[in-house]
């Protein structure tokens, strides 16, 4: 059980709620009649502070409309932040470390590197914010203006950002950039536009949200068409809220996990992908030679606490679309009971050639498989890997580079490669210093785990010798020998608020 262990885990390390959580607490109600005073009926009263900075609408609207009321000033600044600061959404949130546990400020898939000038990179990390460096590395500056967080705890000032997940770079326009993430289930309207999938254009200097109030906030992957870069796909999820006063059987899609735009966000239809209950997205790709043949990878996995995180017995697993999405099919060519994807890529030099890391129903260890006809059928891989990611610079689609995350697997504490599409692995060097250093127990039954953990797999466009890996606490390590030694160029102690 533990690959099934590792292989649940992993994906939670790239795809999980956001780390920033809004205060919460049981209050007594103290409804406000007309025409009162609020500074009056608060003064003094702590108990109706914060019950009116917790729950009370009737406060949010007060406060709202009297924006001079020293009252609302001093302590419902919240409700105020969407109106006086565009970069704050109302609310408090935690930015800052979350004891004994590996999700902490993550990075994701955030990590891009501008192909015209690799110097140029872009990485998020969780609770800080996006970062931009144009000199390879050396330094980064934070370049989130625009992106909306939470007034922060300790200082309500600067916003706290969620985790995001992923980050794409317009394959026409390198200054042009698509972030997803920061936001747990619900209506972007109720996370007042945090999440969802915000664009710059000019390199990070400013961002803007491209999602509507409609739509989910929970956003995970994407792909522009090379040929019509205003055609925009994002995914979601068939989470149900969070929110203790939700619904816990209400869901914010109606007919699928893909968003579509054709006119760059003007306008956006939900696909019809279908769904089953907890449904999560963990790929969507786009065929480089017909941008209407896209593939969607999805587990259904309930999430909560051990023993409730469970995988659904009904998964969708690979699901594709020849007419731009219009209709979808079910792929089914993988065992039935190894259809829950947690990982998965595809080559963008031959579409045919695909890698899946799948999680196991309860009862069966999870396993890596790889097709080299479209998905026509599977092969099992020879050894599990939970994470693996196809060279773009290799013409013939064949070299994957990926990892094993807990030293007691049969990859050990390496990062490992195949050439031949995925069929077999051999250890290509070993992990970043700071993964073997930093082994701390966890209150599950495995060996140990590691504080540090890997999240992404970057080729240099220009450069066959250069990788990077990604990981939480801010990590970016760069190799110049194709993977046999590692250089840490960010963690989150080098970054300047």
């Amino acid at each position: 059980m533990k690959h099934n262990f590792y292989l649940i885990s992993a994906l939670f390390s790239i795809i999980f709620i956001s780390g920033c959580a809004n205060q919460s607490g049981e209050t007594f109600v103290i409804p406000l009649s007309s025409g009162s005073q609020l500074g009056d009926l608060c003064t003094g009263n702590e108990e109706c502070r914060d019950f009116c900075r917790t729950y009370s609408l009737e406060c949010e609207e007060y406060c709202r409309n009297h924006h001079e009321n020293p009252t609302c000033q001093e302590h419902f600044s919240f409700v105020l932040d969407d109106i006086l600061d565009p970069t704050l959404a109302p609310g408090y949130a935690k930015c800052y470390l979350m004891p004994g546990s590996h999700r902490t400020y993550r990075t994701g898939r955030t990590f891009a590197i501008d192909k015209i000038n690799p110097s140029t990179m872009y990485i998020t990390v969780e609770y800080k914010g996006l970062y931009k460096s144009t000199d390879g590395g050396k330094s980064w500056q934070y370049s989130s203006n625009g992106i909306r967080g939470s007034r922060r705890e300790d200082d309500q000032n600067k916003p706290c950002h969620g985790e995001y997940f992923s980050l794409y770079m317009d394959p026409t326009n390198s200054k042009r950039l698509l972030l997803l993430g920061g936001a747990g289930p619900g209506l972007l309207t109720e996370t007042y536009g945090v999440g969802g999938i915000y664009e710059t254009i000019n390199g990070g200097e400013s961002w803007s949200q491209l999602a509507q109030d409609w739509m989910s906030s929970y956003a995970g992957f994407s792909v522009i068409d090379p040929l019509n870069p205003a055609t925009i796909y994002y995914t979601t999820s068939a989470l149900t809220g969070s929110n203790t006063e939700a619904d816990p059987n209400r869901i914010f899609i109606t007919d699928g996990v893909v968003y579509k735009t054709a006119d760059n966000g003007k306008t956006w239809e939900e696909l019809p992908t279908g769904f089953v209950p907890h449904l999560r997205t963990s790929g969507l790709f786009m065929n480089p030679k017909d941008s209407n043949n896209l593939i969607l990878t999805t587990f259904a996995f309930k999430g909560g606490n051990d023993p409730d995180r469970v995988l659904e017995p009904v998964q969708l697993g690979i699901l594709f679309t020849k007419d731009g999405g219009n209709t979808w099919s079910q792929m089914t060519s993988l065992p039935e009971q190894y259809r829950a994807v947690g990982t998965a890529d595809i080559s963008s030099n031959n579409f045919d050639h695909m890698f899946v890391t799948t999680s196991g129903v309860p009862g069966i260890e999870g396993k890596s498989f790889y097709s080299l006809d479209g998905g026509e059928t599977f092969a099992e891989t020879s050894m599990a890997i939970a994470f693996a990611q196809y060279d773009p610079r290799d013409d013939s689609g064949m070299r994957l580079v990926g990892y094993m995350s807990f030293p007691f697997e049969e990859a050990g504490e390496n990062i490992m490669e195949s050439t031949d599409g995925g069929a077999t692995w051999h250890n290509l060097g070993p992990w970043p210093q700071e993964m073997k250093d930093e082994t701390v127990p966890i209150p599950i039954t495995v060996e140990g785990t590691q504080k540090v953990r890997l999240s992404n797999i970057v080729f240099n466009p220009v450069d066959t010798k250069t990788i990077y890996l990604t990981g939480n606490w801010g990590y970016v390590w760069k190799s110049t020998d194709n993977g046999k030694t590692w250089t840490t160029i960010l963690s989150v102690d080098m970054l300047e608020e």
